[in-house]
């Protein structure tokens, strides 16, 4: 296990590459110099304000030099940085900062009105859209002393926590997934080299920091000296918008879902004919299956491009991986999720396997990567290990899967009613639990359909009483609670909810019922 400190490829890379481009956004082009010095005056700002080794920094602004520069100035003082999405609902947001107790926040004006409530101190103003607030009850060092300096480079600490990624929980309650910088680097480092990422690369930085995806990007473009262009999330709404914004960053790696590329809606052709032409060499997709027509449709047009499947819970960081080749393609059966990580155990819960095949279980992870635990969740922590006999531990994934006739692993389905929506990981119980706040009185369940190959979807049914008539108006009750991402796309009002024979809800006839009404209501 390598002993690196995440903040350490800073200094590293401004030592060896300080005049290279590190980041390309829409203020202009940055180089390691310029990242270097300014994640330094971040960690200045953020000792000022009073943080210390060991406490927790939220962040939330938008995707851009001045974002990835607090993640490094919240690591060089041996903090842990607390990622928020920039668009999330209050609620939810406010739930993540009371959950998590941070020292400091960095965010816009606009930010901090919006998901803190009563007075703050200090507050200081590092650029044009980002200040610094002091959250905890430390008191702040003076602004004009040299306490104000971040630790030197050799007192970095890495096995402090690095950083905390928030999920859905099934209880409705955001979960914190810590990880350290060793589980973090052991990613890094194997994803780096698998890939070839060198200082010639420009990566397009497209998930939210949130979300896991970011990892490599964030760390990975460093590790490497390469170039960080953070795309716009305007450029999501379709594969010709997102073609086009990598084409013009000159990106020549995008990690991301699959259906952010493989989505078949209006133009998407001339998209992936884009992408064929621009500078992009390697596409890894993650966070979800991948629709194998699409990608059959898919590779004609970008002919020489390499393609990846990285699979791994936010728990493990990627644990698989595999090389997609044109065998996979042409063979017609599903992408495989591959083999082991060099740094990742891999071991299987027979006793739950299903699907009628012996060959197919739940599959455990351990190894270098995985996360500390769930914060501030010790019980919650346990729950989700499996320890062997000789004491290893491992993560339950809840993940099912086989081998295929060439020995290698493929996602079969989930083991909870956790489910991926455009690589996001949700906690259906999550939604149930939220609408069931406003509807005391009434049954509700949520469920996820398929229609002829398109992006999975939300959908819910209230049954009793209490059942509202409009589905928008049940939305309008949410929005403040969930994510867009997790809003259900319809809302069906029914007489009650299918059971089964124990008195349960039938979710599989549930969601057969939900996909009929769907399809009269289109």
């Amino acid at each position: 296990m390598s002993r690196r400190h995440l903040a350490s490829y800073l200094y590293d890379a401004a030592s060896l590459h300080g005049a290279r481009p590190a980041c390309a956004d829409a203020a202009g082009t940055h180089s390691y110099n310029d990242y270097l010095n300014e994640a330094l005056r971040v960690a200045a700002a953020l000792r000022r304000a009073g943080v210390e080794a060991g406490d927790r920094v939220c962040i939330s602004a938008p995707k851009s030099f001045s974002l990835y520069a607090s993640i490094f100035g919240t690591l060089m003082l041996n903090a842990c940085y607390v990622p928020i999405d920039y668009t999330v609902p209050a609620g939810r947001g406010r739930k993540i900062i009371a959950d998590c107790t941070p020292a400091a926040f960095i965010t816009t004006e606009r930010n901090l009105q919006r998901l803190i409530e009563g007075p703050l101190t200090p507050i200081e103003r590092m650029s044009d859209d980002l200040l610094v607030a002091q959250l905890g009850a430390r008191p702040p060092l003076p602004a004009d002393g040299s306490s104000g300096l971040p630790p030197a480079p050799d007192s970095l600490d890495p096995s402090r926590p690095a950083y905390i990624l928030y999920t859905s929980g099934s209880t409705g309650e955001p979960k914190g997934v810590v990880h350290s910088h060793l589980s973090a680097v052991a990613f890094v480092e194997w994803a780096v080299a698998e890939l070839g990422v060198g200082a010639d690369d420009v990566i397009a930085q497209v998930a939210s920091v949130s979300f896991d995806l970011s990892v490599f990007d964030v760390f990975g473009a460093v590790r490497a000296a390469a170039t960080l262009a953070p795309i716009h999330e305007s450029a999501m709404l379709s594969p010709v918008r997102l073609a086009r914004a990598i084409a013009k960053a000159g990106a020549s790696v995008l990690y991301c879902v699959p259906s952010l590329v493989l989505r078949e809606i209006k133009s998407h052709e001339l998209g992936w004919a884009e992408l064929g032409g621009s500078a992009l060499r390697q596409i890894v997709f993650a966070g979800e299956p991948i629709n194998h027509q699409a990608l059959r449709r898919f590779r004609p047009h970008v002919p020489g491009l390499a393609l990846h499947n990285w699979y791994g819970p936010t728990e493990t960081n990627v644990c698989c991986y595999h090389p997609i080749s044109d065998t996979d393609i042409a063979r017609g059966e599903p992408i495989p999720i591959g083999r082991a990580c060099p740094y990742a155990l891999l071991s299987f819960a027979w006793d739950d396997a299903r699907h009628g095949d012996d060959a197919a279980g739940e599959l455990l992870v351990a190894g270098d990567s995985l996360m500390t635990g769930y914060w501030h969740r010790e019980e919650a922590t346990e729950r989700a290990m499996h320890r062997d006999a000789d004491g290893t531990r491992f993560y339950r994934t809840g993940d099912f899967v086989s081998r295929n006739a060439q020995g290698e692993l493929v996602f079969l389905g989930r083991r909870d009613r956790q489910v991926k929506v455009q690589g996001r990981r949700i906690q259906l119980d999550e939604i149930e639990s939220t609408l069931q706040k406003h509807f005391t009185g009434a049954e509700i369940a949520c469920t996820l359909i398929k229609e002829n190959g398109a992006d999975p979807l939300i959908v819910a049914a209230i049954a009793g009483p209490d059942a509202p008539g409009d589905g928008e108006e049940v939305k309008r009750l949410v929005e403040d609670q969930l994510p867009l991402f997790m809003w259900p796309e319809r809302i069906f009002a029914l007489a009650a909810l299918p059971r089964n024979e124990r008195g349960k809800i039938d979710y599989d006839a549930l969601t057969r019922v939900l996909a009929a009404e769907y399809r009269r209501a289109r």
